[in-house]
């Protein structure tokens, strides 16, 4: 059984199967992916909990094997200019949206409403809910 698996249900849930046996920080312990103190037996019995199995599989090799050094990044197309240096790299207009936050998108859409769409329309009106 995966950690993650057991963590995808709400806290009451999980509780819920361990009523009476185990307390709620044994059992969040148990359930944290960065965890490294879970036994073979809490694992075992947090598995019977939900009606699944531990399986314990060893297996030849190292955990470095297939791993790879990162390679050297490629060499930058072109020189860095002042306010690059400054500011970071340029951000394209299409992109920039996407990094708004909730009042900056307001104001965005807002400005584009008042000044794109009110001239080539009789009636601009905002839906408001809240």
């Amino acid at each position: 059984m995966a950690a993650s698996e057991a963590t995808d249900q709400p806290r009451g849930c999980r509780m819920g199967l361990w009523r009476g046996t185990t307390s709620r920080s044994q059992l969040n312990r148990l359930l944290d992916p960065n965890s490294e103190s879970a036994t073979l037996d809490a694992l075992s019995r947090a598995a019977d909990a939900v009606g699944r199995l531990v399986r314990v599989e060893l297996v030849r090799g190292r955990m470095t094997d297939g791993l790879q050094d990162i390679p050297e990044p490629p060499a930058p197309s072109s020189t860095l200019a002042p306010d690059q240096a400054v500011a970071g790299p340029r951000i394209p207009a299409h992109q920039q949206i996407l990094l708004y936050e909730s009042a900056e998108w307001e104001r965005f859409i807002h400005e584009w409403a008042h000044f794109c769409l009110k001239p080539d329309y009789v009636l601009v009106q905002r839906l408001f809910s809240g």
